[in-house]
């Protein structure tokens, strides 16, 4: 396995699009954009099945709470988390056009110097530099979205449609899925030794940094045995969290359907599923199908039917009321 650093300036998806890529690592609001365009891109896995998203403020800058936001300057790295910033604000009451929202720059340097009372920053990274400068928890409003099922999906694997449509490609894709899955199951069962590995390939970082970021990450992983599997749920709260930014919910649902395949999970080999089983997918969108309105009117029928008909049966053998 070739892998391809990311960073700032750099398009994974792009990458994806021409070819010097088979996968890609990126959040589902770039994969909306790039679906709306014509690219047919499919998520085969998810790690991290929450967001590693927080908003964080300063106390010193006059935000206790979410509330007080307003009229504040905010950075993002206009990567997607503007639209996590955007929904939030929406939740707790704030119009965006309350705030400022500016470019930040890397690593929380904005938040540190006092040029912006909040930034974005995950979790496992941005959020210990800004602890390392020297501000407490004590010193900060932190909202963590993904607590909150505010966050959407980060760092799925994206393909191309076609690459699942090639015999050799797919088999290639599923034995990745699967060593990559594997991996990250050994690390949530021997974090200490997942660290030591990273540690002797790159000894010039931070020891206590990446200890840090490592748990962070773990914590972000489903350890119900299923690990690597796309939760439906969560990829429907996403796309309500990016339709409510852009306001076409009908198109954001459009670029969202069939994005998506649980298939290489099975085909690598980590379901219990007998033939009578249903799928994950199947129980789910049934469960939600029983959820809805036009079912409750369909049920209402079926039991006003019965009743007439043993009513009518009844009249037949001549019972009384009794």
């Amino acid at each position: 396995v070739e892998l391809l650093e990311g960073g700032s300036g750099i398009q994974p998806l792009t990458a994806l699009e021409t070819g010097e890529a088979d996968v890609a690592l990126n959040w589902l609001p770039a994969v909306i954009e790039a679906r709306k365009r014509g690219v047919d891109l499919v998520n085969i896995g998810q790690i991290f099945q929450k967001s590693g998203t927080m908003i964080v403020c300063r106390h010193d800058a006059g935000v206790r709470y979410s509330g007080d936001v307003a009229g504040k300057r905010i950075g993002v790295w206009n990567v997607g988390d503007e639209l996590n910033l955007r929904f939030w604000l929406a939740q707790v009451g704030i119009d965006p056009h309350q705030v400022e929202i500016v470019q930040q720059r890397p690593n929380g340097a904005d938040l540190i110097e006092g040029k912006a009372a909040c930034v974005t920053a995950m979790t496992y990274n941005e959020y210990w530099t800004i602890i390392d400068s020297g501000l407490t928890p004590a010193n900060l409003m932190a909202e963590r979205l993904g607590d909150e099922k505010l966050g959407f999906l980060e760092d799925g694997f994206y393909v191309l449609r076609s690459s699942l449509e090639d015999p050799a490609k797919r088999d290639a894709l599923v034995r990745f899925l699967r060593a990559s899955i594997k991996g990250w199951t050994d690390a949530l069962k021997n974090p200490d030794e997942a660290l030591a590995i990273a540690m002797a390939i790159t000894p010039q970082l931070a020891f206590d940094h990446q200890q840090r970021m490592l748990e962070s990450v773990l914590a972000l992983i489903d350890t119900d045995g299923r690990v690597g599997h796309l939760d439906l749920a969560g990829f429907d709260q996403s796309i309500a969290v990016i339709a409510a930014r852009e306001g076409d919910r009908a198109a954001v649902q459009e670029a969202a359907t069939a994005s998506w395949t649980h298939a290489l999970w099975y085909e690598a080999g980590f379901a219990d599923d007998t033939l009578l089983t249903l799928s994950e997918a199947t129980r789910y969108r049934l469960i939600e199908a029983v959820d809805t309105r036009w079912f409750l009117m369909l049920e209402l029928m079926g039991t006003a039917a019965f009743g007439l008909a043993g009513f009518m049966r009844a009249q037949q053998r001549r019972y009384d009321l009794w």
